[in-house]
C-alpha cells in the first residue's frame, strides 16, 4: 500500500470514513460510490505512470470480497460490504487487502464491545434490561427493525479502521513472500 502516492492514500482514507459515516447512519453502502470508488482504481493501476498495473488492482478487486463473502451468503453482512472491499482490494492490491482484513477482525471485535458497552449503559439510564442480541436474524430483517437494528455493527467501520490502521503504521503490513524460482544447477566440468 506504501506504494500509493500520499494524495491518494488520503483520498482513500476520506472515501472509506465517508462510507462508514454512511453506513453507520443507514446501514447502506451506496454503488454510486463504491463502484466507480473500484473502477477508478482499476483505471489508476493500469494507466498512471505510478500505478503497479492492472493485473494487481485485478488481484485485490477478486481476492478482496472472497473472506467476506461466506458472511453475505448467511445473511449476516450486506453486498455493500463486498462491493467495498472490492474497491478497497482494487486500490492496494491483493497482498495489502489481506492485511486489510487481518486488522479489520480485531477492529470487529472492539466495535462490538464498544457498541454492548455503550448499549447495556444506555439500558441502566433508562432502567431497562439491555437483553440478549437476537443473532439469527439476518442483516434484511434487522435493518427495517429500530429494536433489532442496534444489534448489529456496519462492517465497514471495522474494514475503514483496518484500512486506516496499515496507512498509519505501515510496518505492520509483512514483506511479500519471496516466490521460489528454480535456479539451474551450476554446470561443474569434469577433471580431466
Amino acid at each position: 500500500m506504501h506504494q500509493l502516492p500520499h494524495l491518494l492514500q488520503f483520498t482513500l482514507a476520506a472515501v472509506a470514513c465517508f462510507l462508514a459515516f454512511h453506513d453507520f447512519r443507514t446501514f447502506r453502502l451506496p454503488n454510486r460510490v463504491t463502484l466507480p470508488w473500484m473502477m477508478l482504481g482499476l483505471a489508476w493501476h493500469a494507466w498512471a505512470p505510478e500505478g503497479l498495473g492492472w493485473q494487481y488492482s485485478l488481484r485485490g478487486c477478486l481476492l478482496g470480497p472472497l473472506p467476506l463473502l461466506w458472511f453475505v451468503l448467511r445473511g449476516k453482512m450486506g453486498a455493500g460490504d463486498l462491493k467495498m472491499m472490492a474497491a478497497i482490494g482494487a486500490w492496494v492490491g491483493a497482498w495489502s487487502t489481506l492485511h486489510v482484513i487481518a486488522l479489520s477482525g480485531p477492529a470487529a471485535i472492539l466495535c462490538e464491545f464498544f457498541r454492548r458497552a455503550l448499549r447495556y449503559r444506555e439500558a441502566d439510564i433508562a432502567g431497562e434490561a439491555a437483553g440478549p442480541a437476537r443473532s439469527s436474524q439476518t442483516v434484511s430483517e434487522s435493518i427495517n427493525d429500530p429494536i433489532l437494528r442496534r444489534n448489529w455493527i456496519p462492517f465497514s467501520i471495522p474494514l475503514t479502521a483496518g484500512l486506516l490502521l496499515l496507512m498509519l503504521f505501515p510496518g505492520w503490513e509483512r514483506p511479500l513472500p519471496k516466490q521460489s524460482v528454480a535456479t539451474p544447477a551450476p554446470v561443474v566440468k569434469a577433471p580431466q
